[in-house]
């Protein structure tokens, strides 16, 4: 659950992620995308899947706050708050969705992953789970 949260919320830098005919993400390496795609074959045949060690997510948050950012948060700050303070299992249906869909429009890429204002974050966190 945690990383298509992830993953949903990097859409914005999902196309120039792994340019065409390169093997490595670029510049993304701070997201969940640059990880998955540094591993990623080049070619997937449709349906394909893999599992996502969980551990990815703990890694990525590790990483994340060695950036150092002052008043934005990365996808997977985001989920890690989320976790800290609501147990998901016990969320009304379609409440993440809503939280998800509502912070889409406000994450953006700034060429080493996604990022949106920490304010809008906590603002709209506490409008879908209050």
């Amino acid at each position: 659950m945690g990383v298509d949260f992830v993953l949903s919320l990097e859409r914005p830098c999902l196309f120039h992620t792994r340019p065409l005919g390169e093997d490595e993400p670029s510049g993304h390496a701070m997201s969940m995308q640059g990880l998955l795609l540094s591993e990623a074959p080049q070619e997937l045949p449709d349906q394909t899947s893999w599992e996502i060690p969980a551990q990815q997510l703990d890694k990525l948050f590790e990483l994340s706050g060695s950036l150092g950012l002052e008043g934005v948060i990365t996808p997977v700050q985001a989920w890690n708050r989320i976790v800290e303070q609501y147990n998901i299992a016990q969320l009304p249906s379609g409440q993440l969705n809503m939280l998800r869909s509502a912070m889409v429009p406000h994450i953006e890429c700034f060429g080493f992953g996604a990022l949106m204002e920490e304010d809008i974050f906590e603002r709209l966190l506490n409008d879908i789970f209050q």
